[in-house]
C-alpha cells in the first residue's frame, strides 16, 4: 500500500523543474529587500514625488521579475499578494497586457456612441 504512494511521490519530485527544486539563492534576499523597501516606500519616506526608496523598490522588483518571479496572482489582492515563481507564459501575458495598456491607456476618451436608427 505504501510502496505505490512512495513511488508516486518520487516520480512527482523528479518531474519538478530544476528551478523549483533549487531556486536561485539570491531570491530570498531580494524578496526580503523588496519587502523592506516597500514598507519604507509606503511610509513617510515615500511620500515625496519620485522618492528614491520607491525607485529602489521598483529596481529590486524588476530584478525578481527578470529571475522568473511574479508578484500576486489573479485571486490575490492587496496584502494577500506575495512573490512566487511565475507560471509558464506569464512573461508573454504581461507583454500582451502592457501592449493593451499602451494602445488604450486608462482615461482614454472613446468616441461617443450614437446608435443607428
Amino acid at each position: 500500500m505504501l510502496r505505490p504512494l512512495l513511488a508516486a511521490l518520487v516520480l512527482a519530485a523528479l518531474a519538478l523543474p530544476v528551478a523549483a527544486q533549487a531556486p536561485d539563492p539570491r531570491i530570498a534576499d531580494l524578496i526580503a529587500e523588496e519587502r523592506a523597501l516597500d514598507i519604507r516606500c509606503l511610509g513617510p519616506e515615500g511620500a515625496l514625488f519620485h522618492a528614491p526608496v520607491c525607485d529602489q523598490r521598483q529596481a529590486v522588483a524588476e530584478e525578481l521579475e527578470s529571475l522568473g518571479w511574479c508578484y500576486g496572482r489573479l485571486a490575490e489582492t492587496g496584502s494577500r499578494s506575495h512573490w512566487h515563481p511565475c507560471p509558464p507564459g506569464a512573461a508573454a501575458a504581461r507583454q500582451t497586457r502592457l501592449q493593451d495598456l499602451l494602445a488604450n491607456p486608462p482615461g482614454t476618451v472613446w468616441p461617443h456612441y450614437t446608435p443607428s436608427r
